[in-house]
This record gives C-alpha cells, sequence and structure tokens, in this order.
C-alpha cells in the first residue's frame, strides 16, 4: 500500500504526463525481472546454487539468506509502478474528456443539474450533468464531443435553477482555463479536480423538466431556508451553511479573511470533528433508550432485557444513524465519507 501511494505521488509530482506505454513497460521489465529471480532460487536444489552467491563487504551473502530482503524489494517496485500506472491512467481519461479549444462554440445540450447552484443577484452558477449532445459548433462532429460535467453561468434565468433538474438548453462552451498566475487561484486544477470538461454560459433553454425529491434537493431548501431566516446577517447564514451543509459558496471574501483572522477557518469544512459530534451524540440517544428500557423493567418487577444484544447495538445503530443523516446533508463528499 505504501509503494502504491508513493507511485500515486510520484506521477502527480512530475511537469507533464507519462505515456502509458512507458509505465506499462516498467512494469513488464519488473515482472521478468522478478520471474528470472523466481527461477534461479528454484534451480539452487539442482546444483547452480553458485549462481546466487554474493560478496558484500566481506561477507558471504547466499542468494537464498538475501531472498526475502530482494523479493520484499521487487514487490514494492511493482507496487509503485501499480500506483504510478493508475494515476497515469486516471489522469489521461480526464484530460481525453476535456474539451478540446478547436471545439469552442455553441452546443445543444441536455443535462440534469448537479450539486448546490450558487444564486447571486442576477447571476447563477451550477454543474450539468450531461446525459446528451444534441447539436455541435459547426465543423465539429458529435462523436468528438467526450465532455461530460460542464460549469455554467446563466444571467436572469427565467427557470428555476434546482439540483436533480433536467435542461435542454444551447450554451457557449470554451475548455476550462484561467490566468498563468503562480500566486493565485488555480482554476484549471480546481476544474480538472472536480471533473469539469467545459465551461460557458447559457444562452437560452429549449425544454425543462422539474427536478424529482432527492438529497441534493433537500441539502438546496435547508440552505435557502437558512438564508431566508439569517437575511439580516449573511456571514451567520453562510457560517450555518457550510457547518451544517458543507456549502461554503456564500462565503465572501470578506468572511475568509475574518475566519483567517481568527483562526477558524478549519472549523468551516465538514470533517472528522463534526461527525464525531453527531457520532456522540446518536451514542448516548441509544444508551438513553437503553437507561429508559431498564427503568420501565425495573419498574415494571422484570429481572431484565428481553434482548441483552440490544444494550450493545442501539448506541451503535443511533450513531451511525445520526452521523450518516449529517453526512448525507453535508453532500456525501470524499472527505466526508472518508471521516465518517
Amino acid at each position: 500500500m505504501i509503494g502504491f501511494i508513493l507511485g500515486i505521488f510520484t506521477a502527480s509530482q512530475l511537469p507533464f504526463l507519462v505515456s502509458l506505454v512507458f509505465c506499462l513497460s516498467f512494469i513488464l521489465v519488473i515482472l521478468l525481472v522478478y520471474g528470472a529471480k523466481s527461477v534461479i532460487w528454484v534451480t539452487r536444489p539442482l546444483g547452480f546454487s553458485r549462481l546466487g552467491q554474493r560478496h558484500v563487504k566481506g561477507l558471504d551473502h547466499s542468494f537464498g539468506a538475501s531472498h526475502f530482503s530482494l523479493r520484499t524489494l521487487l514487490y514494492a517496485t511493482i507496487c509503485w509502478g501499480m500506483g504510478f500506472t493508475w494515476f497515469t491512467v486516471s489522469a489521461d481519461r480526464l484530460l481525453q474528456s476535456r474539451l478540446p479549444q478547436a471545439h469552442t462554440g455553441d452546443w445543444v445540450v441536455e443535462g440534469r443539474v448537479i450539486g448546490l447552484p450558487s444564486h447571486e443577484t442576477d447571476l447563477i452558477r451550477f454543474n450539468l450533468q450531461v446525459t446528451n449532445v444534441i447539436s455541435a459548433p459547426e465543423g465539429v462532429k458529435l462523436k468528438d464531443a467526450n465532455f461530460e460535467r460542464i460549469r455554467l453561468r446563466w444571467f436572469k434565468s427565467d427557470v428555476p435553477v434546482l439540483p436533480g433538474a433536467t435542461f435542454t438548453i444551447v450554451a457557449k462552451l470554451k475548455p476550462p482555463h484561467s490566468l498563468a498566475n503562480p500566486y493565485g487561484f488555480d482554476y484549471e486544477r480546481w476544474a480538472l479536480i472536480k471533473g469539469i470538461d467545459a465551461t460557458g454560459y447559457v444562452k437560452k433553454h429549449l425544454d425543462y423538466q422539474a427536478p424529482d425529491i432527492s438529497v441534493s434537493l433537500i441539502r438546496f431548501k435547508l440552505a435557502h431556508w437558512l438564508t431566508e431566516l439569517w437575511s439580516d446577517s449573511p456571514l451567520i447564514a453562510a457560517s450555518y451553511r457550510a457547518l451544517l451543509l458543507g456549502d461554503r459558496g456564500g462565503l465572501s471574501d470578506d468572511h475568509w479573511a475574518l475566519m483567517e483572522q481568527t483562526g477558524t477557518s478549519h472549523l468551516l469544512v465538514v470533517s472528522g470533528l463534526h461527525i464525531g459530534i453527531c457520532v456522540w451524540c446518536g451514542w448516548w440517544i441509544g444508551r438513553c433508550l437503553v437507561a429508559c428500557t431498564y427503568l420501565g423493567l425495573r419498574l415494571g418487577h422484570k429481572g431484565g432485557l428481553v434482548w441483552p444484544w440490544l444494550e450493545r447495538v442501539l448506541p451503535v445503530f443511533f450513531a451511525l444513524v445520526l452521523s450518516g443523516i449529517y453526512v448525507g446533508l453535508a453532500g456525501f463528499s470524499l472527505p466526508t465519507q472518508r471521516a465518517w
């Protein structure tokens, strides 16, 4: 596992993407070396033991004595190559689905809104999961449309943009890019991490279908309710949305500056601390139910629980359920899943 992680880290630090042929060739060479070493080790009982003898710093070490360390080194190298290859394949797939610069233009696409849209005064930003490409710009073939997720802006939308809603729209799309400023926010890298293949804006919509009930829609309704509840204090509303829903879209630059000055910016990320509090609350809810059950049995002059295993199961059950609900409200993001 350590070798696999080191392989991923090594590939991520390179300024270029290594060819997949090179990665597969590297693993093949390692496997051939390990195979040759295994043949030598197997043939030692047949009289070829001198093939494995080594002399290091005046000490004779036979191949059999160093077999374990050599095997461990080869296994670690193979795992490193697998991690390196896995990262290369994943990065290549992400780059292949990105919209090329030559395909910039008006696209007619059908898709579903995912995540929480960001509402401003006359502007809505949202992600669209493309399900069908209906029309492409002039000179571009439909089979060249490999993008799956796009980031859009919609000025003065005439229909509600809700999570789960399905749109057929005409959008001006281009590949994600940002300013080449080493000290600024790298938008292109952020888009690659989020799996965004293209960005643009909506020119008009052709069809609209209302969303069905979903976790994302519930999160959106709760975010809207918190915003309306604390309409006179945007900082409090944005903080509650970040703490309860994992939605940091309402935090402005001034809010972030205040959090950095007070040393509380790390608290606005749903992490193990918040999930741990929910686990603690759920655990004690289960313990209180067990205690109430024992009290009821004592008042009823009964000996104990009919199912004694409930004393162990109920706290764990309520801890998992309460923390799971919180993870769901936070959007089931990868950090929250890992912390849960």
